[in-house]
């Protein structure tokens, strides 16, 4: 074997969506802060990204995290997110995912009740808090970037007029419910889902503007679709599924997508500073969430939420890249 690159890597999942955790083996990535080293990595080096998570590596439906040094003062880490389609700029299930790795393989030493971890995102300083019991993270709480909603739309999606809803939740998402797409929001119906949740992810991308008002690092583009519709589970309050990337879709609740819709709900007058919100995914996983504060964001109303899951390791290895593969960069089946 003649390895170009061994990475050290942890897998996760939480609430059933992958997260590949990469803790070391990253060639040096210049730039002052984590949004200069993620356009360094985009630009020079994404053949790690796609390496790591597309085929034979990986599969068509994984999801990534690039743990760095953070030179913020108030950060613990940096985090870069990636998935087999390109980066984002937060991702809830990843922090999840992360701390308990962190903190179950030692990296971060586990005190209980509760340990804390700081992490640099492109979309700001996000705080997870873990909740520990001996050397085991029982779940996570991750106080999100302040979210908001931007106003309601009308989408064409195969012939039919669709009223939808943007919002901001680490990452802009569009909104749309099921009955207005007219598929039933069940497992049953995932190749139907993510084909209409590409169509309107893509026209929302295409006819939308969107821009963040304080940071100007963050990639200003719809980038997921959410479809949301009545639960399944007696406890949950809202079910979704969130499509993005060249067809993936969340198995967990989605945290940045739970974000967004407790901003959309906060505006619409649907749910108050405090109030439980139970997120349903498309596996009948769960997140719970609530809004703990409220903010300003430029001429936005904004929210601060709180979203909490759990995750579990499932792997840890090497992965290795030898330099004979000629499939070394990975392979995409979806293109």
């Amino acid at each position: 074997m003649k390895a170009k690159n061994i990475f050290y890597v942890v897998d996760t999942h939480t609430e059933g969506e992958p997260t590949r955790i990469v803790i070391s083996g990253i060639p040096k990535l210049k730039g002052a802060n984590v949004s200069e080293k993620r356009m360094f990595m985009r630009s020079r080096l994404d053949w790690l990204r796609t390496a790591l998570l597309m085929e034979p590596r990986g599969h068509q439906d994984q999801f990534g995290a690039i743990v760095l040094p953070s030179h913020e003062e108030y950060a613990d880490y940096a985090l870069i997110f990636m998935d087999t389609g390109g980066y984002l700029d937060m991702c809830c299930h990843a922090v999840i995912g992360v701390t308990t790795a962190l903190i179950e393989t030692g990296i971060v030493e586990a005190r209980e009740p509760y340990t804390y971890i700081r992490y640099e995102t492109v979309a700001g300083i996000v705080t997870a808090k873990a909740k520990v019991s001996g050397c085991s993270v029982e779940e996570v709480s991750v106080i999100e970037v302040p979210s908001f909603y931007l106003g309601s739309y009308e989408l064409k999606i195969l012939d039919r007029i669709i009223p939808v809803h943007v919002a901001y939740g680490g990452n802009f998402f569009v909104i749309a419910e099921s009955e207005d797409l007219e598929i039933k929001l069940r497992l049953r119906n995932i190749n139907e889902l993510i084909k209409k949740g590409l169509m309107l992810r893509d026209e929302a991308s295409r006819l939308i503007s969107v821009h963040h008002p304080t940071q100007n690092t963050v990639d200003e583009e719809i980038k997921l679709a959410m479809i949301t519709g009545d639960p399944e589970l007696p406890e949950s309050n809202g079910k979704n599924i969130v499509i993005f990337g060249n067809g993936q879709f969340d198995r967990s609740p989605c945290g940045t997508g739970t974000a967004a819709r407790l901003a959309t709900m906060y505006k619409l007058g649907l749910i108050k500073i405090g109030q439980l919100f139970i997120h349903e995914s498309i596996i009948n996983t769960t997140f719970k969430a609530r809004i703990i504060d409220t903010t300003r964001i430029g001429q936005y109303d904004a929210v601060i939420p709180e979203i909490t899951g759990k995750a579990f390791i499932t792997q840890i290895c090497n992965v290795v890249i030898d330099s004979r593969d000629p499939l070394w960069t990975g392979f995409n089946i979806r293109g």
